[in-house]
C-alpha cells in the first residue's frame, strides 16, 4: 500500500477552476501528517547533502520517498549544515544546504519526509 503525502483533500472543483472554497470541510482535517524536509541533493564522502524544506533534527527518523520505491527510513546523523560546516541538532535554515551520514545510494528524486510530532 502507498503511503500519501500529506494533503488536505479537494472537491471536484479543485480541478476544474476556482470554487470559493476547495477544501473538503467535513473530512475533519488532514489525511497524513508527513511534512517535506528535504530535498535530495547529492551524495558526497558517505554522506547525503539536502536542500532543507522543513524542520529536522538530529536523530530524527526520515522516510525517503524515490520514484517507484516503496518509502524507507533512515535516521539523521551527525548532521551538519553545509553553508557554515558546523555541526547542528536541528536543520531549521529554509535555504541552508545540510548534510548527514548516508551509506545507501539514493535516487536524484528522492525526498526526505518527516512524521509531525
Amino acid at each position: 500500500e502507498m503511503e500519501k503525502m500529506s494533503h488536505r483533500e479537494y472537491t471536484d472543483g479543485f480541478n476544474f477552476g476556482p470554487l470559493k472554497n476547495g477544501q473538503v470541510l467535513n473530512s475533519g482535517g488532514y489525511i497524513r501528517n508527513w511534512d517535506v524536509c528535504a530535498l535530495f541533493d547529492g551524495v558526497e564522502n558517505g554522506r547525503a547533502i539536502v536542500k532543507q524544506r522543513n524542520r529536522f533534527y538530529q536523530g530524527d527518523v526520515l522516510e525517503v520517498v524515490e520514484p517507484f520505491k516503496k518509502p524507507y527510513q533512515i535516521t539523521v546523523k551527525e548532521l551538519r549544515n553545509e553553508n557554515d560546516g558546523e555541526f547542528t541538532d536541528v536543520a531549521n535554515k529554509a535555504t541552508d544546504v545540510y548534510s548527514f551520514k548516508c551509506d545507501i545510494d539514493i535516487s536524484p528524486d528522492a525526498i526526505f519526509r518527516v512524521q509531525r510530532k
